[in-house]
């Protein structure tokens, strides 16, 4: 059997490890006796400062008492100066940490300080040991997911994390979305698009779609995943479901998508026509997993609930993923334009 391509559009910030429930610090922890590269990995996870900015950390940067570290304009990537909150025993162990001598937290037995290369090394050694390639990104990301369960906004979290934005073209907008659907005039590609775009379905429970599955006299879509559910489309949908049927003569069994080839369409079909489109309107990022994405973001914009979103979609757990930072917000919001009701929006 032929081994299975690396999807290059996926990029989720929830890891297996993190599924089978532990984080990956957590998991590199476990294997770690020297007390250096103990602090490296705890100071990583608890700070989320990236590689260069770790190895520049200066003792003078830690408030024990007030439980807060500086990172040096000059060595963030933004050459902006900014401070993260520590606990007050991960501070008071780094500042005990040091090489006699040395002005950094972290150095050799020289009492030069560590290179980038070297905590990289560090980090693909204690790797092995528990199993699974783990990079300082990896660690910089659950971070950034731990801030967003405890609540934190968009904007502390950028400001903490030093990033300028924290989704990073994990979705896209409605508007982008509408640039996109006008330049398929397929009738079948335009399905592909809508659905993924207003179901927030799989590809994978895409491709499984059969037209018994279709219910647009019911305004439901029964979508069969890792967890079977009937979802609500829109009229606009609805209508457009209806017609493709009319067209094609399918029957009950039939899979509802298919090419000349096959009874089914393929996935890598589905991302070419996904990329061909994108490509003509003019929006750099889009794929299957980004129109999943770009489906709760809408749904969070629309003031859709917690609950609604996830019966919608099939995520039990939507706080694993950074882009999903607005859901506290939006679960308590109580005007709701539900734009699924009208089918208006992208006909």
């Amino acid at each position: 059997m032929a081994a299975k391509k690396k999807d290059k559009h996926s990029g989720s910030y929830v890891k297996p490890q993190e599924k089978a429930g532990f984080f990956t610090a957590e998991a590199l922890l476990k294997g770690i006796k020297n007390q250096r590269n103990r602090l490296i990995i705890r100071l990583l996870s608890s700070s989320g400062c990236r590689t260069n900015e770790l190895v520049n950390i200066r003792l003078d940067d830690i408030d024990a008492e007030a439980g807060m570290l500086t990172i040096r304009a000059e060595n963030t990537k933004s050459k902006t100066k900014r401070s993260i909150p520590l606990q007050k025993k991960l501070a008071a162990e780094l500042k005990r940490s040091s090489c006699a001598g040395s002005a950094y937290v972290f150095s050799s037995s020289s009492g030069r300080k560590l290179s980038t290369r070297s905590i990289r090394k560090i980090l693909a050694k204690h790797s092995e040991t528990a199993g699974s390639k783990i990079t300082t990104a990896d660690l910089r990301k659950e971070f950034i997911r731990k801030e967003v369960r405890k609540g934190k906004t968009i904007e502390e979290i950028k400001n903490i994390a030093g990033l300028k934005r924290l989704d990073r073209k994990e979705h896209i907008t409605p508007e982008e979305f509408k640039v996109i659907i006008r330049q398929a005039k397929d009738k079948r590609d335009h399905l592909i698009l809508r659905i993924l775009f207003e179901t927030g379905c799989t590809l994978k429970e895409l491709l499984a779609i059969r037209r018994k599955d279709a219910r647009p006299d019911m305004y439901s879509l029964v979508i069969k995943g890792v967890k079977k559910r009937s979802v609500h489309i829109s009229k606009g949908l609805c209508r457009e479901i209806k017609s493709y049927v009319l067209r094609t003569g399918l029957s009950q069994k039939d899979f509802l998508l298919s090419s000349r080839q096959s009874m089914s369409i393929s996935d890598r079909r589905v991302f070419q026509i996904i990329k061909h489109y994108s490509k003509k309107a003019g929006v750099k990022t889009a794929g299957p997993r980004i129109l999943r994405h770009s489906c709760i973001a809408s749904s969070i914009a629309n003031g859709r609930s917690v609950d609604e979103i996830s019966m919608q979609t099939g995520i039990a757990h939507l706080g694993r993923f950074h882009l999903y930072g607005t859901l506290k917000t939006a679960k308590k919001t109580r005007n709701r334009q539900n734009i699924a009701r009208t089918g208006s929006e992208y006909g």
